[in-house]
């Protein structure tokens, strides 16, 4: 997997780029094959980040942060074990703030603060959890491009891929303009315990409503 080597300028430039999605049907099905090729298309590409040394020594002198990106580099991304697409309820953010359920906020306020709820946010608190060099090589091979809002879009999106080894990604897609989406990819650290658990502790949901893909049908 090594060789394979970004221009300086796209990796300190270009992580946030424009791209057309094509045409799609308004089944969530259709969404969700979209998020999920999406997803893992912007996992790989935070693996060529983490496997290029020419970008590294660009950005970090640190020798323990880049003994973290080669660990990332060393897993296989294309094939998540399984995928987990799960829907942002509208009151995500007082949820995640513990705030009463009676607690009142006018709707374009609480529009602005859903976007300050996604999987990054997340995954550094995982991430934190094992130091602050970990944090940094998340953040240094993070990943994002912007789409044309694809059909069947409704709401922000967070999506789980789980794979064998150290790391998996969460990958956050949000409303970010109109008629525009963002897709946000960052690794998070395997541990003891369960991702997908965390995440709805994260979201102070008891009952996590996801569609859930195995690799199997990922495959399909």
């Amino acid at each position: 997997m090594r060789g394979k080597f970004y221009k300086i300028s796209l990796a300190l430039c270009g992580l946030i780029t424009l791209a057309a999605c094509g045409n799609y049907s308004k089944k969530s099905e259709d969404l969700n094959k979209f998020l999920i090729k999406e997803g893992v298309a912007l996992t790989c590409n935070m693996d060529e980040l983490a496997e290029s040394e020419e970008y590294l020594s660009l950005i970090t002198p640190s020798e323990n942060i880049g003994q973290i990106a080669n660990k990332m580099a060393s897993q296989e991304y294309s094939k998540p074990e399984n995928a987990y697409i799960i829907k942002m309820p509208d009151d995500i953010f007082t949820r995640v703030q513990g705030f009463p359920k009676d607690f009142k906020i006018s709707d374009n306020l609480m529009k602005m603060l859903r976007s300050k709820v996604n999987g990054s946010v997340f995954a550094n608190m995982v991430n934190a959890s094992y130091g602050s060099e970990v944090v940094a090589a998340t953040a240094i091979t993070s990943y994002g491009k912007s789409y044309i809002q694809p059909e069947g879009w409704s709401d922000d999106m967070i999506l789980l891929l789980e794979y064998p080894g150290e790391f998996s990604s969460i990958v956050s897609f949000v409303q970010s303009g109109d008629g525009v989406i963002s897709g946000s990819s960052i690794f998070v650290k395997n541990g003891d315990k369960d991702l997908l658990a965390s995440i709805a502790e994260y979201l102070g949901v008891e009952d996590l409503k996801y569609d859930h893909y195995t690799g199997s049908q990922l495959k399909d």
